[in-house]
């Protein structure tokens, strides 16, 4: 995800589709002013990256140069080199990629580069623990982990204070030092190197390659692949 490239869709995507933040602990509304500083801070941190996911299979003439078009994003955190742990996170695609084939290959192309044995053929982390957080009632977030063989490890209960105001969540007691803000309960999921050498592999690999086709309109650049 490189902010000059991609920052100005994305924000159009958030301003367009507001729902798309519901699970956010803090909301962005100003590119220049809120985004752009918050992503800085990400792109500094050597154990985070974030990409852009681009449907290969939809041309966006804007910008040929992409061989596709921007349909989400998708990140890395807290990668961890010396415990080989690390997590999945801003898991993100728009609207019109929904329901595709999209999320299950983004997520299911960093799991393959998180979980394999770094090689001279693939070169990937060799992580043995990769990790999954969403907010209890985000139930989309947590079935499309599961979807991916990510297995419930436990809820945290009262975890974080979202940070932009009106969301709805756990109320605290009577004179709590927060006043009303609420408190959200985090599901966290994961998914282990044994699991990948033992069926998560190839059970990953099947969810990437369950696909049928259908003609949306009459142009090859509108053809989808749907789970």
């Amino acid at each position: 995800f490189v902010p000059r490239l991609h920052a100005a869709l994305y924000m159009k995507q958030m301003h367009d589709h507001p729902e798309l933040q519901a699970g956010f602990l803090e909301e962005y509304h100003d590119l220049e002013k809120e985004f752009l500083p918050w992503y800085e801070k990400i792109r500094r941190r050597p154990q985070c990256i974030g990409f852009a996911v681009i449907d290969k299979l939809r041309y966006d003439l804007d910008h040929p140069e992409w061989g596709g078009s921007f349909a989400g994003t998708i990140g890395l955190k807290d990668i961890d080199l010396y415990n080989l742990t690390g997590e999945i996170s801003w898991v993100i695609t728009f609207p019109a990629f929904q329901r595709t084939y999209v999320t299950s290959n983004a997520v299911g192309i960093l799991l393959r580069y998180c979980l394999e044995l770094p090689t001279s053929s693939s070169p990937g982390l060799g992580l043995r623990r990769v990790q999954w957080q969403a907010q209890r009632e985000n139930e989309a977030s947590v079935a499309a982990a599961e979807r991916m063989q990510f297995k419930m490890e436990w809820t945290r209960l009262w975890s974080w204070i979202p940070v932009t105001s009106g969301k709805p969540g756990r109320i605290p007691r009577v004179g709590d030092p927060k006043g009303n803000s609420p408190s959200w309960d985090t599901v966290v999921l994961a998914i282990y190197a044994v699991d990948w050498e033992n069926g998560a592999r190839e059970r990953v690999g099947a969810a990437i390659d369950r696909r049928s086709v259908y003609k949306a309109e009459d142009s090859w650049s509108n053809m989808c692949i749907c789970q």
